[in-house]
């Protein structure tokens, strides 16, 4: 690297002149391309308040056509404009540009560099900078974090950095886009005492000029890889370090000192995972190393830096006893997620962030392969896919949702890519895939995609090029473009289909249509709510039972002249009285709905003892699509109703999960209304009695010590509805539990009673009580979350207001996020929901001076169903216009959620009070026919 200084020559700032950069495109100007960096940083942890860092950059290029211009990206950096220079590759001393102005425009990060002289088109150059800058406590960028040595107790300071997406920049001058891939030359310099790490093996160390004991840490050259990619950290870790048995690939990981054992399981499973993904994808991983860092306090999960992966440090250890199995499991997902992102997105990137849905679903999708392949018996692919479904289906039933590949220009837009869409719903899409091409078609494809472009860049149509080619050969589709076809469908438009299936009786088939989903139908006709896609269609019936063939039986076509697509006549598909169900193992992201008829066949067959023969995945699929197409106005809460009372014999956690979860705000709106309180807790009763007395009956040693955590988490669930409704045995276990730990808080309450114990005593204690549990929260557990939200069950409205006073008396110096925990909490509680819009109304000038009005507006919005409540909401709203000037679209939420609800309430009501009144009534009857004990599902406490 040269390292020459210039005099320094004046700089003119100008926003003149022909070489001005515009906004119009986010996008760097193509007159360049790197291939190279040499990067050196030095950075100073030894003074607290003033951790920095320096250093320079000598960045080569090739030049794509002539210029006198070169763009970086660079943000919260000083650059050091007399640095700048830009010399001949070829070494030719003759040949040197000076920065002769510099043009900054700051909402792109665009740092312009005008020469005295034109790179020619062809030829390559060197450009060198030098700059400075801080660390800071963000988790992003370059940042610094801390931790007190347990042996000195003195305060050690130790930096690491995370560039994704879009933070390389705020380190050092770069080519900050995915598809400007490089080779990185790094030199870190640092105290002695001290260790650095990146992304290659360190090549030597070499003692600094200067006397400060300061070194210089030189790196191996990298790979070609994207800016974001780049990392390096400076700690005082300990490490192990265990080696790949195919592959020979060094693995260390690195932990404070203390943590190094409980750092070891990590180290164990990583090679194994990474074995595994190289015979799947039949790529070797490329570096010799791979470092994994437990980083302390970090905001992020996990970081896949190419050879240097950081993990938030609670995620790396293995936590000893009731967190033992649990701690696996979460080691285990977060290390494949990571270490499937070495193949998809460092081996091969995405060329811009559109398509960055193609590594992270890749990386949600195959994290649950290795997850078998360590954990066999388990079946987390089974379990994920479920979340993965279940996650879509919530979150993608907005209309103003975004598409998987989704164009974006600002940098706020590329960080917010990062969502439930981006991850869960392109994991379900890619899971669609394989299921439909089998595993030797859709593995040969990725092979070829991932061998075709390794070490280089690649859009979402080079992947389905490469799946095209292998599905055409095992004659999964008869021309090439097909594939593309069927998945533009699904990554280029926004939200899912609902299947509405019509039994057409006579002639033994069934009627099919597409449109597209949304939580309301009212939202139906908004616009981009018109829809279509190409659906794989599969099904089968009572008669057929068979759940393990995915093959599409038909394709639901999508044609450009139709919004929603063509409805399908499928024939020979039904006999009378036997049920059909379509979409097996949730293949593809749709929901689907019956005709009352079918449903009921449904209903019947789940509630008789043969009720397993219709698999797990399906039975959750059942429960979700018959919840929601109830709540957005499909079919009538009856049948739904109907459907769930299934779950009386069901002692599996994911259909009580998925249900409890959906058909609670439904409830709990319902519950507000005192004419409707008591049918809807005594029917509760009634759904989770036998379930509850179940899982109190089982044996709490064999259940804590089961490797399988399944029944555990079942009993936790249980447990907190159980409470929750009232249910009498529940009510009182809870509050002997607390008097006990009250008592003696060294008489610990069993984990899966925690939540239950606090939130019931709170409900159905005293005053004392509710000081007895804020005390221990003050002044024992300051960050116990739990406690805070426990505190928001009291029934008393004279105690949630002290609540709520206390948590936005600024006096107190109480953290800001609890006092919004602590309104949504009370919000939240069907007792406390009109008496938070009352506070927040009648505080709303005083708690605006710290607090986004409009957001704990929306927060209370999403709770209140009482009529008087949701006009009051209306009425400050048009009162108050000055607090929605900046946030018109959330107003626009709140009113749309407080029109929804009151058509909810018009056409659901009386229905579900009418279902669950007759449903009691009729269980009285057949108590009294039959001579049986009396059960009084009424009796809550």
């Amino acid at each position: 690297m040269k390292m020459k200084y210039f005099i320094l020559i004046q700089v003119v700032f100008s926003i003149s002149g022909p070489w001005k950069i515009e906004a119009s495109d986010p996008r760097l100007p193509t007159a360049i391309r790197p291939d190279y960096y040499e990067l050196k940083i030095i950075t100073h942890l030894e003074n607290a308040t003033n951790l920095t860092f320096h250093g320079d950059v000598l960045i080569c290029f090739k030049v794509l056509e002539d210029t006198t211009n070169v763009t970086l990206h660079v943000r919260d950096l000083v650059v050091n404009e007399a640095s700048i220079q830009v010399t001949n590759f070829a070494d030719d001393e003759d040949f040197c540009l000076f920065a002769e102005n510099v043009e900054t425009l700051p909402e792109l990060d665009f740092y312009n560099i005008h020469f005295d002289g034109i790179l020619v088109k062809g030829r390559r150059y060197e450009l060198y900078l030098e700059f400075t800058g801080n660390l800071n406590r963000a988790s992003r960028g370059y940042f610094y974090n801390s931790y007190v040595d347990v042996k000195t107790n003195q305060t050690r300071w130790i930096s690491f950095t995370d560039f994704e997406p879009i933070y390389a920049r705020s380190v050092f001058p770069c080519l900050d886009e995915p598809d400007y891939k490089a080779k990185f030359k790094i030199w870190l310099g640092h105290h002695h005492s001290l260790r650095a790490l990146s992304n290659m093996p360190l090549q030597t160390q070499i003692p600094m000029d200067s006397s400060d004991g300061y070194v210089w840490s030189v790196f191996e050259e990298s790979l070609p890889m994207s800016t974001y990619l780049v990392a390096f950290s400076i700690n005082d870790f300990a490490y192990r370090e265990s080696k790949s048995g195919d592959s020979n690939v060094v693995f260390r990981t690195w932990c404070r000192e203390e943590y190094v054992s409980q750092c070891s399981y990590a180290l164990d499973i990583a090679s194994k995972i990474l074995g595994y993904f190289e015979k799947l994808f039949g790529v070797p991983f490329p570096l010799p190393k791979i470092d994994i860092v437990a980083v302390p306090k970090y905001g992020s999960s996990a970081m896949e830096n190419w050879g240097l992966i950081t993990f938030k440090e609670s995620i790396l250890r293995l936590e000893p006893d009731s967190l033992y199995e649990w701690s696996k499991i979460v080691i285990i997902s977060v290390m494949s997620h990571e270490l499937v992102h070495q193949w998809f997105g460092n081996l091969v990137t995405m060329k811009w962030w559109n398509d960055v849905w193609i590594k992270e679903g890749f990386a949600t999708y195959f994290h649950s392969l290795a997850m078998d392949y360590i954990m066999p018996g388990r079946d987390m692919y089974l379990e994920n896919s479920i979340f993965n479904a279940k996650t879509v289906f919530q979150y993608d039933a907005e209309i103003n949702g975004h598409p998987l590949s989704n164009y974006v220009r600002t940098s706020d837009e590329i960080v917010k890519l990062f969502d439930s869409i981006t991850y869960q719903k392109a994991s379900s899409a890619i899971r669609m895939l394989h299921l439909y091409m089998g595993s030797e078609a859709f593995f040969g494809g990725l092979q070829t995609y991932l061998a075709r472009h390794q070490f280089g860049n690649a859009q979402a149509d080079d992947l389905w090029d490469s799946l095209a080619s292998a599905a055409l050969k095992y004659k999964i589709i008869k021309h090439k473009h097909e594939l593309k076809i069927i998945m533009d469908s699904w990554t280029l438009q926004a939200g899912y289909p609902v299947v509405t299936v019509k039994r057409i009786e006579y002639a033994g088939a069934v009627e099919i249509s597409q449109q597209r989903f949304s939580r309301s139908s009212g939202n139906l006709s908004s616009p981009g709510a018109s829809s279509c896609w190409w659906v794989p269609i599969t099904y089968t019936t009572a008669n057929e039972l068979n759940f393990n063939d995915t093959t599409p039986k038909a394709w639901m076509p999508c044609n450009d002249d139709s919004d929603r697509g063509e409805s399908l006549v499928l024939y020979n598909v039904i006999t009378e009285n036997q049920w059909v169900i379509f979409n097996i193992q949730v293949m593809a992201i749709y929901r689907v709905n019956y005709d009352v008829y079918n449903w009921k066949l449904i209903a019947n067959f789940l509630k008789n003892d043969n009720f397993e023969q219709i698999p797990l995945i399906n039975r959750i699929q059942l429960l979700s699509d018959v919840i929601y197409c109830a709540r957005s106005g499909h079919i009538g809460y009856a049948i739904a109703l109907n459907v769930m009372e299934y779950l009386r014999r069901e002692r599996e956690t994911m259909p009580w999960l998925i249900s409890l979860h959906a058909i609670r705000p439904d409830l709990n709106l319902v519950a507000q209304l005192s004419q409707h309180h008591v049918p809807t807790m005594a029917y509760m009763h009634y759904l989770l009695q036998p379930i509850y007395s179940y899982l109190i009956s089982q044996n709490e040693t064999e259940i804590s010590s089961t490797k399988d955590l399944q029944l555990k988490d079942l009993k936790t669930l249980v447990i907190q509805y159980a409470c929750f409704f009232g249910l009498q045995d529940c009510v009182h276990t809870a509050l002997s539990y607390f008097q006990q730990w009250k008592t003696n808080n060294n008489n610990p309450i069993p984990d899966d009673w925690i939540l239950p114990v606090y939130c019931t005593t709170m409900r159905y204690g005293d005053e004392n009580e509710w000081n007895y549990l804020w005390d221990f929260f003050n002044n024992t557990a300051p960050h116990d979350i739990l406690i805070l939200k426990s505190l928001a069950c009291t029934q008393s409205r004279k105690v949630l207001t002290k609540f709520l006073d206390i948590a936005f008396n600024k006096k107190l110096q109480l953290p800001m996020v609890f006092a919004q925990i602590a309104f949504e909490s009370v919000a939240s509680n069907p007792a406390g929901t009109s008496l938070a819009l009352k506070y927040l109304i009648e505080n709303a000038s005083e708690i605006q001076k710290d607090f986004s009005v409009p957001h704990l507006l929306s927060n209370v919005a999403s709770f209140a169903f009482a009529p008087d409540d949701l006009s009051n909401l209306c009425i400050f709203m048009d009162a108050h216009p000055e607090l929605f000037e900046k946030h018109s679209k959330r107003k626009r939420q709140i009113l749309d959620e407080v029109n929804q609800k009151r058509l909810w309430a018009q056409r659901n009501l009386e229905e579900i009070t009418t279902f669950m009144t007759n449903r009691l009534l009729s269980l009285d009857k057949e108590r009294i026919r039959n001579d049986k004990e009396e059960i009084n599902y009424y009796n809550y406490s």
